[in-house]
Formats: C-alpha cells, structure tokens, sequence
C-alpha cells in the first residue's frame, strides 16, 4: 500500500504558493507483478511547477517504455528475449544508467517552452522490482519506509548545501 500527501507552500510574505509538487505512483510495470515506480518531485522557483509536472511526465513515460532499458545497438534486433526483471534490476542498480537518465531527462528539460533557468525540482525514486527497495534522491524531498510494525523508517538523507559532504 502506499499514499501521497501534498499541499502549498509560503511565499515570504505569507501568501500561499501554487503547489509545485508532484509525484507519480506505477503498479505492475511491464505486466510483472513485483515492479512498481513511485516517485515525488518538489518544484522550486518562478517555474517549479512547470519543471515538477514535466518530470512526472517524463519519468512516467520512461519507466514504462522498454526501449529506455536498452542501449542502442544496431545488431540487437530482438532484445525482448532479454527483457525480464533481471535486466531490469541490473539497470536500476547501476549508477551509470542512473546518471544517464537524469541526464536525459536534464536535456529534455531545457527544450521545454517554460522557463526553466531559475527553477527546478527535487526528485525521490523507489523503485519496488521482486524482493527489493531501490532508492535514488536528488535534493532534500524524503523517503520514508513504514516497516511491518508500523514504524518510520527514513530511507533517504536530505541533500542541504551545507553539509560537507555536499560541498565537497
């Protein structure tokens, strides 16, 4: 099971903010049983909004599109016959693959019609694939894992400008 809740910010006279977040939840990708996406997207600036829903979209489309698994290779005409949660979790647990994704999707980000120079957005992923959580964040949204026991559980470390590991 598993839930979002969202609402709007302040801007600094107090006024309330268009909410800028967004978040994605994909149940049985690819047909397989034990492979789900969900994913929160925090938008900062003038366009934060923009940059948030844009990532949704994007990610939305990414995870479930199996040619984004695939590096292209001309003689690999019928890859379907290597595409299983194997492959899968192989890819999402190379940080190569990772990198490129958000490099991906950086680019697609910059040829939007908005703005997007002083704006964008945290991201947090969980990706469910057979027996496992994996886990990515970009900035300072949360994950958290509420265990059997109904205990939280904080899975991701907020990314803040002054911590040392983060201005190194």
């Amino acid at each position: 099971k598993y839930s979002c809740k969202s609402k709007a910010g302040h801007n600094i006279t107090g006024a309330i903010k268009i909410n800028q977040d967004n978040w994605l939840a994909k149940n049985r990708i690819f047909g397989y049983t034990n492979f789900s996406i969900f994913a929160v997207f925090d938008g900062h600036g003038i366009n934060g909004h923009c940059v948030s829903q844009f990532l949704k979209e994007h990610f939305s489309t990414f995870f479930t599109t199996k040619d984004s698994f695939f590096t292209p290779i001309p003689q690999q005409q019928q890859h379907d016959t290597l595409f299983n949660e194997k492959h899968i979790h192989d890819k999402l647990t190379n940080t190569n693959f990772i990198k490129q994704m958000c490099s991906t999707a950086d680019d697609r980000l910059r040829r939007q019609k908005f703005d997007s120079k002083l704006s964008g957005s945290t991201g947090v992923f969980i990706v469910h694939i057979e027996d496992k959580l994996i886990c990515y964040n970009i900035g300072d949204s949360r994950a958290i894992y509420i265990n059997s026991n109904y205990e939280p559980i904080q899975i991701t470390r907020d990314h803040k400008p002054n911590l040392p590991e983060e201005q190194k």
